[in-house]
């Protein structure tokens, strides 16, 4: 039998590490039978801490991975669903942001990377990035429909007129596993 020692796990200290990602396989497949899903890695998923992050690998969902409503995107993501352009990140260009600055809310930050046309401008100072020579991937070519952002403090729901006039809704969706809020975005709803 092999021991948790940092290196070799024994079979109770692997269990422990399975169960979660076993709950939450079985939490995506129902939530797949009834809508799309698209998962995006964050700070503590298995992938590369530099942004941008590539997608999650199906494989870690062994179910889940296998459905056609479940897709694996980058971080940060320009998405399109509905004919909706979504821009979603799981947050931590914001925080980065909110660390570094007097901002307090990340509304307010979103409003300000769209002013900025810019969605890491702490990067990579602060903000671990990926080196780009040609062409800077964080840069904002056209303004999204919807700028959704995860792990934030608290929820919030905002909008903004952007540049030529159109409107980009702001949705900040608290960190899950410490306030068990999840969001739910419906276009012109309220």
């Amino acid at each position: 039998e092999q021991k948790a020692d940092g290196r070799n796990l024994n079979n109770k200290a692997q269990a422990q590490l399975v169960s979660p990602v076993k709950v939450l396989d079985e939490w995506i497949c129902r939530a797949a039978c009834a809508c799309d899903v698209i998962l995006l890695p964050g700070d503590n998923d298995p992938s590369t801490t530099l942004l941008p992050q590539p997608p999650l690998m199906s494989c870690l969902l062994p179910r889940a991975g296998l459905m056609s409503t479940v897709h694996s995107a980058t971080n940060p993501a320009l998405l399109t669903a509905d004919g909706l352009q979504i821009f979603a990140t799981a947050g931590q260009n914001v925080r980065d942001v909110l660390r570094t600055t007097k901002i307090s809310s990340a509304a307010q930050v979103v409003k300000d990377m769209l002013h900025w046309r810019h969605t890491a401008p702490t990067g990579p100072d602060t903000l671990p990035c990926v080196p780009f020579v040609e062409a800077d991937p964080f840069l904002l070519e056209t303004c999204p429909h919807v700028f959704a952002v995860g792990g934030c403090a608290c929820a919030e729901l905002d909008s903004v007129q952007a540049v030529g006039g159109s409107t980009v809704d702001i949705v900040c969706a608290p960190d899950f596993s410490k306030t068990s809020t999840a969001v739910l975005y419906v276009p012109g709803g309220k």
